[in-house]
């Protein structure tokens, strides 16, 4: 991850209505920041109607069952399969709520296999840290969330909140989640105490009201929480509901007035958001809290990075505040907001403290876009975001797959673009 060496900077008062920030007391897993790989997003080049992974005309993993060969319906496939194990589904549409088992992977074969139902990750504490894997099918939620820690039909959910005591990692790939029912809400809300977790969801679309909601409760006291988050090369857009209001939700804190109580030593908490979309935002694009105080090496240890995204308003409801840190001053995990590229605002880019490194951001009134009409978010030829990123932060891909850097302004030097998309020639 990119080193922050930067102080902080003091911003003016925040908005006290949210009340997130006050978590309640407990720890998270051991689990590395999950590299989310190079691999072919299977984005197109254009916008909503092409922004789907590539089907392919079987299954990309080995299959240890299969639906509905060995059983007619995924969760008595999922609770017959080994762990670890994979259960692959054929295409098709499957109606199904079920809950993951750890190690016990659930894969498609691309869009054309659509599972109608919701599933539940509550059952995944376990102490081997390799993730659980979903992968490449569309999920078509029937409930209030897609992907949740709730009991299977819960629908005000109460006991949302997990004590992890021994681990827990979930991995969403080249999936496509749609919230189909006017109201409903996250594509994933998960909420986990004690021992905590991991989560990477890459090269994958939610299409809802609201993205993900990643909560998170961390321990004063031994054993120290730690916990990881990745989302690498997604498109969060709005549903049948309209625009998506804050797409991304990092709310990680251990309980009591933001940064009052310090966190065990050993605490880890790291974020990577990179080469990701959101389109159609209305009012904030981030929500996050930064009211962990961690011992000086664990601060060292910590931090959130947002880089190479792209960020866009609603047409007629914009974007408020890219991100809105509803914190006080002086706490951590550090954050850096480097290469991204905003359109479409009518409020300040922060909303309460500021980022401890931010470099390289452009925020535009005048679209840069191919047809940000259709959602087409391709650079067009000439646009200000070419070439000019801080070339400190590398990444070998943009959100499609496609490589970077590319020389695309003919200066004759490859310079990486800001935002998440590399404008070829």
């Amino acid at each position: 991850m990119h080193g922050l060496d930067a102080g902080r900077s003091d911003a003016g008062p925040i908005d006290a209505g949210r009340t997130d920030a006050g978590l309640v007391d407990a720890a998270l897993m051991d689990a590395a920041l999950m590299d989310a790989g190079l691999a072919d997003s299977g984005f197109a080049d254009a916008g909503l109607a092409d922004a789907g992974f590539d089907a392919g005309p079987s299954f990309g993993y080995p299959c240890d069952l299969v639906v509905p060969d060995d059983h007619l319906t995924i969760p008595d496939a999922v609770a017959a399969a080994p762990s670890p194990g994979v259960v692959c589904v054929r295409a098709g549409t499957h109606d199904a709520a079920f809950s993951l088992r750890p190690h016990v992977a659930v894969v498609g074969e691309g869009p054309a296999t659509i599972i109608r139902g919701e599933i539940t990750a509550r059952d995944l504490d376990d102490p081997d840290p390799t993730p659980t894997l979903l992968a490449d099918f569309t999920l078509e939620a029937t409930g209030n969330e897609a992907i949740h820690t709730c009991r299977l039909g819960s629908r005000s959910c109460g006991d949302r909140q997990i004590n992890i005591t021994s681990g827990w990692a979930l991995h969403l790939s080249s999936l496509e989640i749609n919230m189909p029912a006017v109201g409903s809400t996250y594509c994933l809300h998960t909420d986990l105490a004690w021992l905590g977790g991991s989560l990477t969801m890459e090269d994958s679309r939610c299409a809802s009201s609201r993205g993900i909601r990643f909560l998170g409760a961390v321990r004063q006291t031994a054993p120290a929480s730690r916990f990881d988050v990745t989302l690498e090369r997604n498109r969060f857009e709005r549903g049948v509901a309209g625009a998506m209001r804050e797409p991304i939700e990092l709310l990680i804190g251990s309980g009591g007035t933001c940064g009052s109580t310090p966190a065990a030593p050993g605490t880890r908490v790291n974020a990577l958001v990179r080469n990701n979309e959101l389109f159609e935002v209305t009012g904030d694009a981030v929500y996050l809290i930064q009211c962990l105080d961690l011992a000086p090496a664990d601060d060292r240890a910590s931090d959130y990075v947002f880089t190479y995204n792209t960020i866009t308003g609603a047409p007629t409801a914009r974007v408020a505040y890219a991100f809105w840190n509803n914190s006080s001053n002086g706490h951590g995990p550090r954050w850096s907001v480097v290469n991204n590229l905003y359109y479409g605002f009518m409020g300040e880019t922060y909303n309460g403290p500021v980022p401890d490194v931010a470099a390289s951001n452009l925020r535009l009134d005048t679209s840069p876009f191919v047809d940000v009409a259709t959602g087409d978010l391709r650079l067009a030829p000439g646009a200000s975001p070419i070439d000019v990123a801080d070339p400190g932060y590398v990444v070998a891909v943009d959100v499609a797959g496609d490589p970077r850097p590319i020389d695309g302004d003919a200066s004759g030097s490859a310079e990486h673009d800001v935002g998440a998309r590399e404008y070829a020639p």
